[in-house]
């Protein structure tokens, strides 16, 4: 599946999806948008959203994971 989870996010948050080197995203929470085109440096939380596995209701069946983080503050950087 190639879809982010979300689970106990922020209210009034952001949702911003940042590009990592080799093909990976991450979910950045951040009370405004991030606007850099290229790269961002964040400051903030790691925090891991795992699958609610057993349950019935839910797309994902498995036991996954995947890390987001609730920013505190970001800047662009390297010709933004």
């Amino acid at each position: 599946m190639w879809q982010h989870m979300f689970a106990g996010h922020p209210s009034n948050f952001t949702e911003n999806y940042i590009d990592l080197e080799g093909n990976c995203q991450i979910v950045v929470f951040s009370k405004k948008k991030i606007t850099c085109k290229n790269k961002v440096e964040i400051t903030g939380k790691v925090v891991i959203v795992e699958s609610d596995v057993g349950n019935p209701n839910v797309k994902i069946h498995d036991e996954f994971h995947e890390y987001q983080i609730i920013a505190d503050s970001w800047k662009c950087v390297e010709g933004n």
